[in-house]
């Protein structure tokens, strides 16, 4: 039987020496049961009761006070054991809102320095917890002490699961689906057999030394072996934007609870190395996005200095490159996606260009993408036909992508074509609600609204009867829209309204008497098109 732990055992453990219990004596007789380290706030979706939580409310800083007041009640409400802060890493002091809210809430809140370190707190309390017996508390310091060795001389999943499978005897994986075809992404020392899914994954009785949320199901082997075997899957929580699963197959022994230990410290450690690797690509990320900003505006100091960016990025100083600006919009032409935010629609968009073009480089907007293409072997038209297949493949019900390209030319003329491509988009997209790739040169003449003062009246350039028209007789103006974008087809166009084909006659007539025009006049008809598009572009102006 496990002693009973409680808060106030904390304080006799050497981390805990310099500590500063920040909330007195109150709730210093909660039990606790286990501690996490938690960098998050969607504690609901792993807490237990009892539990520790290890903090350095990184994830907190834009926080107000009451949804701060909102969180601390939250862990009273899972029945947390603590709540202990490490400060001056991303915080400097514990935000008042926090103390006060742990007071009311009779939550114990420790404040720890600096130089303490995450694992041995961790450590520390976890052998306090895991002392049923001095076999398995050695048993749990000779495992955990083999994942920081492994951890300390730069690890992997790859590694981490290696060892793991050494120590608990059975094969182990990592998916990134769950569904019965899936198939491992990453093994241990043994390759992965294919295997028949026999059941569905159902929960796992919580155990003495667990705190994750483990499943099972059944399965075989696909080799002739009428054996049926457990695999337990255990979700890998606090990663974001990508689905980890630890899965262990009891095809050498039953799992027992010095196993769990392993995989518990496993766990943990593939939470850390996923964290490392995000702080990385994050890292990485920002330096590229800087380099690429310096490229685009033009801040290059010096020819050594725009040699090394373009290295960087495996581009050619003497190079001819096209600017492509993407956006993704909804039936309604609005704005759908924040780059940004969703990361796993963003690096599916991203792989896809990449799929076609391995070396293009990219600059993630909010709500668009910057790609920088090398045209070397690309002329315009099969630019835009590959492009147009990728608009297909992503389409979906509710959005589609806008992608508007510059003109082609050297880096020097980055910062003129990077807004170029900006341009033709948005202009574009006032014309054309709808998917498409257009270049700056399919433009035409709208290249001219582009070169025109921002506080330049377009009505100016648009027949007084056609304002007219739109103002006072708008179903009539639709009607000649309609007519116009049908190529002057009084069948089709009346279809495209859901009308008969003698009411859009009637309409037409109507329309040509009030104007006075002659739609059998290519000046006329070309004046129509020129008009009915400017007035598209200076609503969307006034609605911007």
């Amino acid at each position: 039987m496990t002693m009973t732990v409680l808060v106030r055992d904390l304080l006799s453990l050497h981390s805990f020496q310099n500590a500063k219990l920040v909330t007195g004596q109150t709730g210093i007789h909660n039990e606790v049961d286990n501690i996490m380290i938690m960098e998050a706030p969607d504690i609901e979706n792993w807490v237990t009761p009892n539990e520790l939580l290890l903090t350095s409310l990184y994830g907190f800083s834009n926080y107000s006070e009451a949804e701060l007041e909102s969180f601390i009640a939250k862990i009273h409400h899972f029945e947390c054991a603590g709540l202990i802060v490490k400060t001056d890493r991303f915080v400097s002091q514990i935000p008042k809102a926090i103390m006060d809210s742990c007071t009311k809430y009779h939550l114990p809140l420790f404040q720890i320095e600096r130089d303490i370190k995450y694992n041995d707190i961790m450590v520390e309390v976890m052998q306090l917890l895991f002392n049923e017996t001095n076999m398995l508390l050695q048993q749990y310091r000779l495992i955990n002490q083999k994942f920081i060795s492994l951890a300390m001389n730069g690890t992997s999943y790859k590694e981490i699961l290696v060892l793991l499978e050494k120590l608990i005897n059975n094969p182990v994986y990592l998916y990134n689906q769950l569904h019965t075809s899936a198939k491992p992404i990453l093994s241990g020392d043994e390759d992965s057999e294919d295997v028949m899914i026999l059941s569905d994954l159902s929960s796992v009785e919580k155990k003495e030394h667990t705190s994750y949320h483990y499943k099972e199901r059944n399965f075989r082997y696909k080799n002739n072996d009428p054996q049926v075997y457990r695999e337990i899957v255990v979700p890998i929580p606090q990663i974001k934007e990508e689905n980890l699963y630890l899965a262990i197959r009891e095809a050498g022994k039953a799992v027992v609870a010095i196993d769990y230990m392993a995989i518990e410290n496993a766990i943990s450690f593939i939470q850390m190395e996923y964290l490392k690797q995000a702080s990385i690509r994050e890292m990485k990320y920002g330096y590229s996005n800087d380099l690429i900003d310096d490229l685009i505006s033009g801040k290059v100091d010096s020819k050594a200095q725009l040699e090394m960016i373009l290295n960087q990025f495996r581009m050619d100083i003497g190079g001819r490159y096209r600017f492509l600006t993407v956006e993704s919009k909804n039936i309604n032409n609005q704005l759908t996606t924040d780059f940004n935010k969703s990361d796993k629609h963003t690096n599916n968009l991203i792989a896809a260009f990449k799929k076609v073009w391995p070396d293009i480089v990219y600059r993630i907007r909010p709500y668009r993408i910057n790609f920088i293409l090398n045209t070397k072997n690309e002329t315009i038209i099969t630019l835009k036909k590959k492009l147009q297949q990728l608009i297909d493949q992503t389409k979906s019900q509710h959005s589609y992508l806008q992608i508007g390209i510059s003109e082609e030319g050297t880096v020097d003329l980055f910062p003129k074509h990077s807004q170029q491509a900006l341009e033709t988009l948005q202009l574009a997209a006032k014309i054309y609600p709808q998917a498409f790739v257009i270049s700056y040169g399919d433009l035409g003449f709208y290249r001219l609204l582009l070169k025109l003062p921002k506080d330049s009246n377009f009505l100016d350039f648009v027949p007084e009867e056609l304002i007219q028209l739109q103002t006072h007789k708008n179903e009539l103006y639709r009607t000649l829209v309609t007519y116009l974008d049908n190529n002057q087809n009084i069948k089709a166009s009346a279809a495209a309204l859901f009308i008969h084909p003698k009411t859009m006659s009637y309409r037409m007539n109507k329309i040509i008497s009030m104007l006075q025009i002659d739609l059998t006049n290519a000046d006329e008809v070309t004046q129509l098109n020129i008009g009915v598009r400017l007035l598209k572009v200076a609503e969307e102006r006034l609605a911007d």
